[in-house]
């Protein structure tokens, strides 16, 4: 089949799954031409999970990330941008598909790889039931579940556990869920596999069958069959004749149903919502849409709703998917009629099935771990790394964008100190505070400006975090931002590329100005090597300013929001950050000053700073010297971000850490060594970080608790402000001394 070439494409894959990672793997291995094709992952989750696993980790066998393919890795190797969100609704006429929270995004080439939701077709529910799919929150449920048995049965309160579905699926995970509680008291629990045909594993050879039996009755799991639901909930599970189970806790892995925005897209739909594709895996009513997986049936190849199937056709659907964006002949997919089912009971033993095929033990256990673990490894990016011959080459391409970009204090005070600048009456404060204040009839007119290269694939989030980043230094004054230029440079690359990119990125700081009341008055756009934005933002202050010479000692210092972010953004350039820990750190880039500065007033502060590019100890340097006082830090009050200790423990540190560790001349260590990590997490560059307080002691703890209750759910005190009597100018503690 022949198909149209494009000058340009934007290719946007929805869903994170077993095809899609394929997809991925594809690109990270012959990365695409990215000035004629661009790609966009748009996925709920940014680990996916491989599903031949899931039951290994309820049984204890594998962790968290052993079983799950980390996409912001896979992303950033493959040059793809990351997009976290949920789709809403695909807009075929206009080829867009809608989020959750991002906005519209355009595509030429569509894929669909985003799993199916659970089907209780003819069942009424009533109360908590937990379906395996989608695995993500089946994962947030077990927790809750588990954490609930082992509570109850430890004051000795009888649990009742259902898995529905005795196919594979349910079979193995009743045999994980019987692992995951084989140290506690069996007598007070009960585990029930609930199927509604005649016999477990439908489908499979009667030696199967028998196996299976006798070890589930082995494991104490009692089997129901002929067993058909009609109401499941919190007072338990009743067949059509009536007869009730007892359930605590509901596990479903029967049935799926195809999501929502399939149901609505106007695509060629089968007879149970799913996504009709052709043999090229492509859709029979949209050329340019393709899908496979969970939410789509291969017209003529229709095979079960089993991840083995998604990742056989993962190839073939990269391959096509390259092929249609090129203008080559797509080439068929032929589905495998049958696929091997290895079945463990996780006590070391395991089953395998294929039509009469038979084999059983521990030899299939064992084969069965090699098989998960090897598919895992091709998914598992090498991080980046600058040794050798090129290492000071690779050292600059690696350079981090974000505040970690800003040259070092110490070289932009030289700067400084080298220029005659002209002072005038109306500039009531100017360099060396966070933004300028120009007197303005009975109030001051505030001015700041920020500027750095992007440092995430989501030109959305880039320039959200861009807006608020820009903002805080009017705020860290005490003043009310009102009008913004924005100047923006846009990589070069094809035309409406160009154009997607500086949309998304505009989009996302007129939104974020818009929240807080700001006007976008103009600014500049130009061509360039790198994408780049920059924000100037105007603000009136009416009240006296916040400054950082306002520290009184006995104040206690408030940080409103946690450090590393700078190591977090260098970790993720070399493939060293889980994508778990880059979205917590985008959740608190993507956080406004603005409401924390409400507070401080309504407490009394006077004293205040951004906590940015310079690290925490840079800026409290600066406060303290404009304050003529020396301060305490307690380290192991500084909230830190999920994964910085480690990623610094690592080696990982972002390019202006070298130049903020200058600060430690002015610091005293007390029962610390310099190569602390939570120390070097001190002086790591934050970009959009929080803000620096000083407080009373008596206004310190209702502070506090109104800074979280406002969500500033980890501001902390981490330190007092003392009198000039110090050794150094800073002493860093490992606690609270007092």
């Amino acid at each position: 089949m022949k198909v149209p070439t494009l000058p340009y494409i934007h290719l946007v894959l929805v869903g994170g799954g077993h095809s899609h990672v394929q997809v991925l793997r594809r690109f990270m291995m012959r990365p695409a031409d990215g000035a004629r094709l661009q790609i966009s992952l748009v996925t709920r989750e940014v680990h996916t999970p491989y599903s031949g696993m899931l039951p290994g980790h309820v049984a204890g066998l594998y962790s968290y990330d052993e079983m799950h393919i980390d996409l912001a890795k896979l992303c950033r190797a493959a040059n793809v941008r990351l997009i976290v969100d949920e789709v809403q609704q695909i807009d075929l006429a206009g080829q867009h598909v809608k989020g959750k929270y991002h906005p519209p995004l355009s595509y030429d080439v569509l894929s669909i790889n985003s799993g199916a939701s659970p089907g209780f077709e003819g069942v009424e529910l009533s109360g908590t039931v937990t379906p395996v799919k989608p695995i993500g929150k089946f994962l947030d449920a077990w927790r809750d579940i588990r954490a609930d048995v082992s509570e109850s049965i430890a004051r000795a309160d009888k649990r009742s556990l259902v898995v529905v579905g005795g196919g594979a699926g349910g079979v193995e995970l009743a045999f994980a869920v019987s692992t995951a509680f084989a140290g506690s008291d069996r007598k007070l629990l009960e585990l029930h596999l609930i199927e509604q045909d005649a016999s477990i594993l439908p489908g499979h050879n009667p030696l199967v069958k028998r196996w299976a039996e006798r070890r589930l009755r082995e494991a104490g799991i009692s089997i129901l069959n002929g067993f058909q639901v009609e109401k499941a909930g919190s007072k338990g599970i009743f067949n059509l004749q009536g007869t009730r189970i007892e359930a605590h806790h509901i596990m479903w892995t029967t049935g799926v149903s195809a999501p929502s925005f399939i149901l609505d897209s106007g695509l060629d739909l089968d007879s149970r919502g799913f996504v009709s594709v052709n043999r090229f895996l492509q859709s029979t009513s949209h050329a340019n849409v393709f899908a496979s997986g969970d939410v789509a049936d291969c017209v003529g190849q229709t095979r079960p709703k089993s991840g083995v199937y998604a990742v056989r056709a993962g190839p073939k659907l990269a391959e096509n998917l390259l092929r249609f964006c090129d203008g080559r002949a797509l080439t068929p997919y032929k589905a495998q009629s049958g696929a091997l089912a290895i079945i463990g009971n996780y006590q070391g033993s395991a089953v395998a099935s294929r039509g009469s095929f038979f084999a059983a033990g521990k030899p299939v256990f064992r084969f069965k771990q090699w098989i998960d673990h090897r598919f895992m490894t091709k998914f598992a990016p090498r991080p980046m790394t600058s040794e050798g011959s090129d290492a000071e080459l690779a050292d600059i391409r690696m350079r981090c964008a974000g505040c970690g970009s800003k040259l070092p204090a110490r070289l932009l005070n030289r700067v400084l100190k080298r220029l005659d600048i002209l002072d005038q009456d109306e500039l009531l404060q100017g360099i060396g505070e966070d933004a300028a204040l120009i007197k303005l009839n009975a109030n001051a007119l505030a001015i700041s400006t920020d500027h750095f290269p992007q440092m995430i694939s989501d030109s959305y989030r880039f320039g959200r975090i861009s807006a608020h980043h820009g903002m805080s230094d009017l705020f860290a004054m005490g003043a009310i931002p009102r009008y913004a230029l924005v100047n923006l440079s846009v990589q070069l690359m094809a035309p409406a590329l160009m154009e997607e990119e500086a949309y998304l990125m505009l989009k996302g700081a007129n939104d974020v100005f818009k929240e807080e009341g700001v006007s976008l008055a103009g600014g500049h756009s130009t061509e360039s090597d790198t994408t780049q934005l920059g924000c100037t933002l105007f603000g009136e202050l009416t009240e006296k300013p916040l400054s950082k010479s306002g520290f009184i000692s006995g104040d206690h210092l408030i940080l409103t929001k946690p450090l590393g972010i700078g190591v977090i953004l260098a970790g993720e350039m070399r493939l060293e950050t889980r994508g778990r820990w880059l979205q917590s750190a985008l959740r608190v880039m993507d956080q406004s000053n603005g409401p924390a500065v409400k507070l401080l007033r309504e407490f009394g502060c006077v004293s205040c700073t951004d906590v940015t590019g310079f690290g925490l100890l840079g800026h409290l340097s600066e406060m303290l010297r404009a304050s003529k006082l020396a301060a305490e830090v307690w380290l192991e009050e500084v909230p830190m971000l999920d994964g910085a200790t480690e990623l610094v423990e690592f080696g990982i540190e972002s390019s202006l850490q070298s130049g903020n560790a200058a600060v430690l001349e002015d610091v005293e260590l007390v029962g610390l060594h310099q190569s602390n990590a939570k120390l070097a997490l001190l002086m790591d560059p934050q970009t959009s970080g929080g803000l620096l307080v000083g407080v009373s002691e008596r206004n310190t703890a209702p502070l506090l608790d109104a800074l979280r209750e406002a969500g500033y759910s980890q501001a902390a005190v981490v330190g007092r402000v003392v009198k000039n009597g110090l050794p150094e100018l800073m002493r860093v503690l490992e606690a609270n001394a007092v």
